[in-house]
């Protein structure tokens, strides 16, 4: 009892670390370090495998995750913990058939042939799958982080748009004063900046290829077959949800019997938790998608920019209308791709007349330099 105790305890606790993530990650942040298309990794995807952590945790943990009887008068605890521990399994071959045919259920046929089971054990490791898939995510942001080394925060810790005009002229040359001290220098900001976000290319793809292995390979085209499915109005039984995430599946439970004899019973399982379950992962499949897409473009769109001169202050002009084109040109011309990508963060995370200022007056001291 004192044992359950604990374990209930510690489920409990680590629920509430999941909910304080949560909430954090729900927060508004005012300075942005990153591209947006960045963000879509390590906040939103990240929100939304902890949120479905929780549920399918607190479905298994505190609720009726699978059900078992060998037949409708008799219900044993314990033939539903060792199902549920040992795994159950449909047979592939009656995935098909139907009632008429023998198969009460998709999947579910009288037969001792172990070659035709398809055994489920995913269902075990869900809540574990999903929260270690928010912790790849969240790693290219967390190594952002480290790379920047908190310089924009350090920069615009205060928001001087209401401040007296000494105190915005005195943030305004500590932005300049660092601007010069890195000119040309720091090289391998946006070289680490760019790996992060090939990293999150690179993360999509192993977690489709993970998540592709837990399933059996039918992953990858998981959600072309729900669409093709019920977009063809296909028979009930061919359903991709029957074949990957069984409501109803099997599982053989033996057991001493009388004169120390082993006995075998195949019992009936209903997989409630496979309801959520089905959904989520259709839900994540649709994600990494469009996830994959948006990354992919995002990264041959900063490629080019990042190799042609002219794009990247046609791409500040556009960005920033308020700040001359001549401006931006000193600061493209002179600076490299670093001092461009810190420049264009700098940017978007100022008001419009304070980065004005600092960038007018930091060309100034360039074009003085220059000549």
């Amino acid at each position: 009892m004192q044992d359950r105790c604990s374990l209930v305890h510690f489920r409990l606790t680590t629920m509430i670390h999941m909910l304080s993530a949560l909430k954090s990650l729900l927060k508004s942040k005012k300075l942005h370090i990153d591209h947006w298309a960045f963000r879509l990794h390590y906040r939103f995807t990240v929100l939304f495998l902890l949120l479905f952590c929780i549920v399918v945790s607190t479905k298994q943990y505190a609720g009726d995750p699978i059900r078992c009887s060998k037949d409708t008068r008799e219900y044993s605890t314990i033939v539903e913990n060792y199902c549920f521990i040992t795994s159950t399994y449909t047979v592939k071959t009656a995935l098909n058939l139907t009632v008429s045919e023998g198969a009460p259920h998709p999947g579910i046929y009288p037969t001792q042939d172990e070659q035709q089971f398809r055994y489920h054990r995913y269902y075990q490791w869900v809540g574990f799958i999903l929260f270690i898939q928010a912790v790849f995510f969240y790693v290219p942001h967390w190594l952002w982080k480290i790379f920047e080394g908190g310089k924009l925060s350090s920069l615009l810790e205060r928001d001087t748009k209401y401040l007296p005009r000494e105190e915005q002229v005195k943030s305004r040359n500590m932005i300049v004063e660092h601007l010069r001290s890195r000119w040309t220098k720091d090289k391998l900001f946006v070289v680490k900046y760019l790996l992060c976000e090939i990293w999150c290319f690179i993360n999509l793809f192993g977690q489709m290829t993970f998540l592709d292995t837990v399933f059996e390979h039918e992953y990858f085209c998981f959600g072309f077959e729900v669409l093709n499915h019920y977009r063809n109005g296909s028979p009930p039984r061919t359903d991709p949800f029957q074949r990957m995430f069984p409501k109803v599946t099997s599982c053989t439970y033996r057991y001493f019997g009388e004169g120390g004899k082993i006995r075998s019973e195949s019992v009936l399982c209903v997989l409630a938790v496979n309801v959520m379950n089905e959904k989520i992962f259709l839900f994540l499949w649709f994600w990494f998608m469009m996830l994959s897409v948006v990354t992919f473009c995002a990264l041959v769109f900063k490629i080019v920019v990042f190799s042609v001169t002219s794009l990247r202050l046609t791409l500040l002009c556009a960005r920033f209308p308020n700040i001359r084109a001549d401006d931006f040109k000193v600061i493209v011309e002179t600076g490299n791709l670093s001092n461009y990508l810190f420049v264009y963060l700098l940017g978007q995370n100022m008001d419009e007349a304070g980065f004005l200022d600092a960038i007018e007056y930091f060309v100034t001291m360039q074009r003085g330099k220059l000549n």
